[in-house]
């Protein structure tokens, strides 16, 4: 499946159900997320939930900037990277570069993995879209039957595109059902996203101890030192080193 991941202003995903104010004036495709850039993140998410190519749209000059992040050895998916004009037209853009079924997928949204899994598993028989819903309102993933060629008929070119696609004849709403989301083009909103991926992290398998005691304690120390040079393996040689100085006394 290809994932297009878009980070110019082409869907106006309203924010006042998670109580954020405007964008960042600042927001920027690299800002960290619990730890990585936004839009490594994004790509990593996506290539977990089984998509092999990504089409990344940005704002011209971020080109380099994106590449530079996604210069990582987790990364495997097919990767292409358009830089578009101030106010180009995405939907064109698409319409010339996609012949195929896709997710769309907003860059300033960061959402739980499994709502990606509920899109490309959804029956997508006859439909022009499924677009991802939380209370019957869009919140900004979407999947695509194929090239939006028609989907703005009629609707005028300054419609964000996710309005065009949901009043698309055909287009379907999916229910994200208990599943999390949240914009992060806010400082509030990637705090939220930070705290709401590492809460993720719990999982139906602990026992009591882990349920009761050692979650809370990683969960407390992982927050604190996601976003310091410390990195995994070294976090696990310091823990080897304690258990050898442990052993020694």
């Amino acid at each position: 499946m290809l994932a297009v991941v878009v980070a110019v202003p082409l869907i106006g995903v309203d924010g006042s159900a998670a109580g954020d104010a405007e964008p960042d004036a600042h927001f920027s495709i690299v800002v960290g997320v619990a730890g990585l850039p936004l839009v490594l993140r994004t790509t990593l998410t996506l290539q977990k939930e089984g998509v092999e190519r990504i089409l990344l749209m940005v704002p011209r000059g971020d080109g380099t900037t994106a590449r530079q992040a996604l210069a990582d050895g987790r990364v495997t998916a097919r990767l292409d990277v358009v830089e578009l004009e101030p106010g180009g037209n995405v939907t064109k853009e698409l319409a010339a570069r996609v012949a195929e079924p896709f997710l769309l997928v907003p860059l300033n949204v960061v959402v739980d993995s499994a709502i990606y899994r509920q899109l490309l598993a959804a029956e997508a028989n006859d439909v022009t879209a499924i677009v991802a819903t939380s209370n019957a309102s869009p919140i900004g993933p979407l999947r695509m039957a194929g090239p939006p060629v028609d989907v703005a008929a009629g609707l005028g070119a300054d419609v964000p595109l996710l309005d065009q696609v949901v009043a698309a004849e055909g287009s379907r709403l999916l229910e994200v059902g208990p599943h999390w989301w949240t914009r992060v083009d806010t400082k509030a909103g990637r705090a939220r996203a930070t705290h709401l991926l590492f809460e993720s992290c719990r999982k139906s398998v602990d026992g009591a101890v882990s349920r009761h005691l050692n979650r809370h304690i990683s969960l407390f120390l992982s927050k604190r030192l996601v976003n310091t040079p410390l990195s995994p393996n070294g976090a696990t040689t310091v823990t080897f080193l304690f258990g050898v100085v442990a052993a020694w006394y």
